[in-house]
């Protein structure tokens, strides 16, 4: 519809811009292959159901397939500069598959042999999984003025047939040097780095379109609240994220051990493809500068799931800790360890509405507008 009020827009100054008309014909061309495309799988009354009908192979091979690579952190590497306060300046380079060059390369980090990258690289596209055997990781130290030097290898073979969304367990790999010996690190201890491979089968599946409950995530207020103010009080508010969904509450000015935020966010989730996810609430503090940490708390779906429903709320006060803001949530696990400090609580509030109810209560909405005006 958007290229056809083009084509007729455009069209109507075709004399005047020469290079618009170029743009109409190039979307006329791609509509009418859109059309044609289309023509090719709408079932048609009477034909043989098994031409109109796509298989599930075909059904395979057109899902959009996505594997997640997460870059933690390395440790144990080796020193490369000179100098006696001098180290390394490491990144790492990805490569899926055995064939091509590196096309993913994470930042650098500066004089440290234990650096911690927690970046994530995404491979998306049909039939990913069958084409991409194994992933290969190459650590480099980077120098300014001569070729930066390698330090490192390693390889992890792929799933190339996975049946359903996971994530592999966070997992440490041994470096080795291009004679296949492992490398040393500047302490005598094996360099390793750290990684996750996520698996999705259907990215589509994972979008707002696909979705079983409406959650209705409050956050309701705080309870002794870290001031990080030298003078006077924090200016707190509150980050929610799920997935690629994401919710920021209002700033509480000049208040720092109670604040108040009573804000409702209303998030799409499902209940078996994002069993496995996390509410990350991070509460920050407004300043003129970049914003401080006040803490870090997280949610597991499976306790929001089996805790909350349409009549019955789920609270809870969520406890918040000293992680550091660029953590991944799918790499941390607090039910292990009291490795961060405690920075107070969080009191929040979920109900999950059915899809059913959502569907009604919008039409209802919907009609009623249409009575309005």
């Amino acid at each position: 519809y958007a290229l056809h009020l083009e084509k007729n827009s455009m069209g109507a100054k075709s004399s005047k811009n020469t290079k618009a008309s170029s743009s109409t014909a190039a979307a006329s061309v791609a509509t009418q292959q859109a059309q044609a495309d289309d023509e090719k799988t709408v079932p048609i009354h009477g034909s043989n159901s098994k031409q109109a009908m796509a298989t599930d192979d075909e059904k395979t091979s057109s899902s959009v397939q996505r594997m997640t690579v997460y870059v933690v952190q390395a440790r144990n590497l080796p020193k490369y500069d000179v100098g006696p306060t001098a180290a390394s300046d490491p990144y790492v380079t990805l490569k899926f598959g055995s064939k091509g060059n590196a096309a993913y390369k994470t930042s650098t980090i500066r004089r440290d042999l234990n650096p911690v990258w927690n970046e994530s690289f995404q491979l998306e596209g049909g039939g990913i999984f069958a084409d991409c055997d194994c992933i290969t990781f190459e650590v480099f130290d980077w120098d300014r003025v001569s070729k930066d030097d390698f330090m490192g290898r390693c390889t992890l073979s792929t799933d190339q047939a996975p049946q359903a969304h996971y994530s592999t367990p966070v997992m440490w790999l041994q470096l080795v040097d291009d004679a296949g010996k492992p490398v040393q690190g500047a302490n005598g201890k094996i360099a390793e780095i750290q990684i996750k491979v996520q698996y999705t089968l259907d990215a589509d599946d994972l979008n707002v379109r696909d979705f079983t409950h409406i959650m209705e995530f409050t956050i309701k207020k705080g309870k002794n609240i870290r001031n990080k103010e030298l003078v006077g009080k924090s200016d707190p508010y509150v980050k929610l994220e799920w997935g690629a969904q994401s919710y920021e509450t209002k700033v509480v000015q000049d208040n720092v051990k109670e604040p108040v935020w009573n804000e409702t966010a209303f998030i799409f989730v499902h209940a078996k493809h994002m069993i496995n996810f996390q509410a990350k609430l991070c509460v920050m503090d407004r300043d003129v500068g970049k914003d401080d940490q006040l803490g870090t708390g997280y949610l597991a779906a499976n306790d929001i799931f089996a805790g909350a429903d349409g009549q019955k709320p789920f609270k809870q006060d969520v406890l918040l800790r000293e992680v550091p803001v660029g953590l991944d949530r799918g790499l941390i696990d607090f039910s292990k360890g009291t490795q961060y400090k405690t920075w107070g609580d969080l009191e929040v509030e979920i109900r999950l509405k059915p899809k059913a109810d959502v569907d009604k209560e919008f039409y209802a909405a919907l009609v009623k507008t249409f009575d309005t005006n």
